[in-house]
């Protein structure tokens, strides 16, 4: 296996890491959030880690997240590279 291979399946489980943890934080949101629509879309974007909707007990998936998110793209630029 090649390192270009290599990153791009390291950026696709990271991918799969950070839904995972979009789906837990999901299960911490406030409850005043859950009720809105809008908000429980804005759960499952790209920037989820970023919104103010959760309870304290999810700030650890949000910490996470943000370290999963810039894992991912470090993944992908070092797969563009490696391409």
């Amino acid at each position: 296996m090649n390192l270009a291979n290599l990153t791009l399946v390291a950026a696709i489980v990271l991918n799969l890491v950070y839904l995972g943890l979009a789906i837990a934080a999901y299960q911490h949101m406030k409850p005043d959030s859950r009720a809105s629509e809008a908000s429980r879309l804005l759960a499952f974007t790209l920037w989820w880690p970023f919104y103010d909707t959760y309870e304290k007990s999810a700030k650890p998936f949000r910490i996470l997240g943000v370290a999963v998110l810039l894992g991912c793209v470090a993944a992908y630029v070092a797969w563009a590279k490696a391409s």
